[in-house]
């Protein structure tokens, strides 16, 4: 069956959407063989940059890394059909939420409205100042606009907790729905894992690679899946 004849099966759907859906916009990945976590950045391993710890030990490297590498790489990109999906679901009335993981502005180049979208890791491009702790546009210097103070991406890093609203804004949807649609993710952070595993609906993976859902003693199959590289999947979703 394709993925359209699947859902028409189901009245309510979420997603859960990781970096693999931006890929195909040239955002790349962090995880995997091809993931930006192989790299050093001035020697420091880039999976350990992207944490909390690091923001507050090495905030210069941080920054410098955030501003000159990480954020240009989100910038002028456009969304692809995997982001599509989302707004076609919505605009079909069947779109609880779309839960992403990416802090990208692809979902929302879509015309996808904030009630049926969750950025439950952030936003690239919004920043919250150091000193007044109020969101502030950034000078060129990377300097809050507000009191010309340092800044903090307002991201969740590695090692921080997810914004409490938004996190329950992701269980109410979960609660909701009759359908969990996976794509583009590893599910390495346990949270979402565990998320999926207990969810009470139907779970369908779109993926390029396969995933086991093994969390504690508890096991769970999907109840579809489609495993192939996202650029031979596009026809799949007509």
């Amino acid at each position: 069956m394709k993925i359209r004849e699947i859902i028409g099966k189901y009245e309510i759907i979420s997603i859960l959407s990781g970096a693999g859906v931006s890929v195909l916009s040239d955002i790349p990945c962090y995880s995997g063989t091809q993931g930006i976590y192989n790299n050093d950045y001035k020697g420091f391993p880039i999976g350990g940059i992207l944490t909390a710890g690091f923001y507050y030990r090495h905030q210069e490297v941080f920054l410098d890394y955030y501003f000159n590498v990480l954020k240009p790489q989100m910038e002028n990109k456009t969304p692809n059909y995997l982001h599509r999906f989302a707004k076609k679901l919505a605009d079909e009335g069947k779109l609880e939420l779309c839960i992403t993981q990416n802090i990208d502005t692809l979902y929302e180049q879509t015309g996808l409205q904030e009630s049926r979208l969750c950025k439950i890791h952030g936003t690239y491009n919004k920043f919250i100042c150091t000193s007044c702790g109020k969101e502030t546009s950034v000078d060129n210097l990377g300097r809050s606009d507000c009191c010309k103070m340092v800044v903090k991406p307002k991201v969740v890093l590695y090692d921080e907790n997810f914004d409490y609203l938004d996190f329950e804004r992701y269980l109410s949807a979960l609660q909701k729905s009759d359908l969990l649609i996976v794509m583009g993710t590893r599910l390495d952070i346990m949270a979402h894992k565990q998320n999926v595993t207990y969810f009470d609906g139907d779970i369908m993976l779109i993926n390029n690679e396969n995933i086991y859902l093994t969390t504690g003693n508890s096991i769970r199959e999907w109840d579809y899946k489609l495993i192939d590289d996202f650029n031979n999947l596009e026809n799949e979703f007509n």
